[in-house]
């Protein structure tokens, strides 16, 4: 009887405590509350798309940055912030950066150049019309010896003296064209001399001349009192004459051929050359 006393006090002091803490309808216990929270939060995360790289770089980073790295990363988006701020060395920069580049001196003309290239023209001409006429002779004699002693029944014998046929036949033409060409060519060989004369070894040796007896009139005028006498002294001097006979004549028609005629210029200016190197002030004239 006292244990079933107990059981039923028991029941009822459970019973009692339930209505002490009443519950509202449809409401559930809170660890359930956290369950069923933790449950939907999993789920929004299984249902989000996967995080690409693309995703990551765009995603703002996080400011708890050292100041040494925000300094460094400033630096490296801001370069005109590593630009000098004196106006000085700004212009310097400038300058460098558009200075003019530096130009090759120009080269001093060489007078010889058109004689020299008229002169190698004319000899190119004179050999190959000498070639020409050499072949003209070969072909010419080889003919005439197989129409003379050749085998005329043999097809080869033929074949050639047809061949030598066409060379003889059209080998003075081309000798006569080609004479014209050369004709031309020492036309504008004697021209360019002419020119070259003019222009260049005329006024030099005039120069050359009057720098001469200027020197030997000095030297002289000491010893001659007469003023004609010293023309005549200066005159026949050495070196004036030998100054005097570098200049050379203008001619339309050289006797000896253009080709001469601009070799002995070429001659004369090299002359020319060496005169003015050995002028001297001190020089010793001979009468």
């Amino acid at each position: 009887m006292k244990t079933r006393s107990k059981r039923g006090i028991f029941k009822r002091g459970v019973r009692k405590s339930e209505r002490e803490t009443p519950t509202i309808h449809g409401a559930k216990p809170e660890s359930e509350r956290q369950t069923l929270a933790l449950s939907r939060r999993s789920q929004t995360e299984a249902d989000r798309p996967p995080k690409t790289a693309a995703h990551r770089r765009h995603e703002p980073k996080s400011e708890h940055r050292t100041p040494a790295l925000s300094r460094r990363s400033q630096t490296k988006a801001d370069p005109q912030d590593q630009a000098p701020s004196h106006p000085h060395s700004t212009a310097k920069h400038s300058s460098a950066k558009h200075s003019p580049p530096i130009l090759p001196k120009p080269e001093t003309p060489n007078p010889k150049r058109k004689i020299e290239s008229a002169i190698t023209a004319r000899r190119k001409s004179q050999t190959e019309l000498s070639h020409l006429v050499q072949l003209l002779a070969e072909k010419s004699a080889r003919q005439t010896a197989l129409e003379t002693t050749g085998d005329l029944h043999q097809v080869s014998v033929l074949a050639e003296i047809g061949r030598l046929q066409i060379f003889t036949a059209l080998l003075p033409r081309r000798i006569a064209a080609k004479e014209q060409e050369d004709a031309k060519t020492e036309q504008g060989l004697t021209e360019a001399t002419n020119q070259f004369i003019r222009e260049h070894l005329g006024p030099r040796v005039r120069q050359l001349t009057a720098r001469t007896r200027a020197i030997v009139e000095a030297e002289l005028s000491p010893h001659f009192r007469d003023p004609a006498a010293l023309i005549v002294a200066i005159a026949r001097s050495e070196q004036v004459r030998h100054v005097a006979a570098l200049d050379r004549p203008v001619s339309l028609t050289p006797a000896h051929g253009a080709l001469e005629h601009a070799q002995a210029t070429l001659k004369a200016w090299s002359a020319a050359d060496k005169h003015e190197n050995h002028l001297e002030p001190q020089s010793i004239c001979e009468i």
